[in-house]
């Protein structure tokens, strides 16, 4: 969320969804805010699709596999900047999906949850998984869920380690 939302990155908008439990205080205010949530995947293992499975980060896996997911919010595809006389931070350019590496759900059509539940998975599928926003001379490979949470999705970890192993790889694709 941080590079995201604090202006690290640009082009990308939080639309809706997950509710982040610094916001409302934690525990069961947390809970309660994140249960209203029309896009909910309270913990669950939900297919994802490689947008670019020839990126530096899709090493080592299938084009399409699935990712434990929590409630976090969801975010837009990248648009393109648009400048205009009265506003520098328009969001109204076209789509620019060229930097999406990971998008939910499978494009084949296999059911969106592997284990788990989830509900209103339409409001999240095709949107973006891992974003790699190139940002001055480095990049920001920004997950939409937790890779290492609690250590029990050790299958996700592997993202973490291709982003950090093969930065090179990853500034490579850009120039």
């Amino acid at each position: 969320m941080l590079p995201l939302e604090a202006g690290i990155v640009r082009g990308v908008r939080r639309s809706s969804g997950g509710v982040p439990r610094s916001t409302q205080g934690g525990g069961a205010d947390s809970a309660a805010a994140a249960q209203q949530a029309a896009t909910r995947t309270p913990g669950a293992h939900v297919r994802v699709t490689f947008d670019r499975p020839d990126s530096p980060l899709a090493y080592g896996y299938s084009a399409r596999t699935h990712v434990f997911r929590q409630n976090f919010p969801l975010y837009d595809p990248p648009r393109a900047w648009l400048r205009m006389a009265y506003c520098t931070t328009c969001l109204d350019g076209p789509v620019d999906r060229t930097n999406i590496i990971m998008e939910w759900g499978d494009r084949d059509g296999a059911p969106f949850v592997v284990s788990g539940q989830a509900w209103g998975e339409s409001g999240l599928v095709g949107r973006p998984a891992i974003l790699d926003m190139p940002v001055g001379r480095g990049h920001v490979v920004a997950f939409n869920f937790n890779p290492l949470h609690r250590d029990l999705n050790r299958g996700d970890h592997r993202l973490v380690w291709n982003a950090i192993i093969n930065w090179q790889a990853i500034l490579a694709e850009h120039h």
